[in-house]
């Protein structure tokens, strides 16, 4: 399923990126907190997770056919979850259920 951009006004979410190829990615948001979403040059999302997790998820996103990153912030741990619970719903990425690292 193709992003869809009203997912930016989410009341979870405190502040968003735009779509970062990951090839161009520097920062490492240490300290923040949120979700991120993986996805083809099309936003076709294909991955999602804990910020926290990112870098570590983003060693094999070639692999996954992943070229972008978005990130949506959240103010509280009770968002953050409430967040990812409801995007791997909504999405259900292929690669969430193909792939052996974790998200939680």
């Amino acid at each position: 399923m193709k992003y869809d951009f009203s997912d930016d006004k989410n009341t979870r979410v405190s502040e968003c990126s735009d779509w970062i190829e990951i090839s161009a990615l520097k920062d490492n948001f240490k300290g923040k907190m949120g979700v991120f979403l993986l996805a083809d040059d099309e936003n076709e999302v294909l991955y999602i997770s804990q910020l926290d997790k990112m870098f570590g998820v983003l060693e094999g996103a070639k692999s996954m056919d992943c070229t972008r990153v978005k990130i949506l912030f959240t103010d509280t741990l009770r968002d953050k979850f409430s967040l990812l619970f409801y995007l791997l719903k909504k999405y259900n990425p292929v690669n969430n259920f193909r792939s052996k690292v974790e998200y939680f």
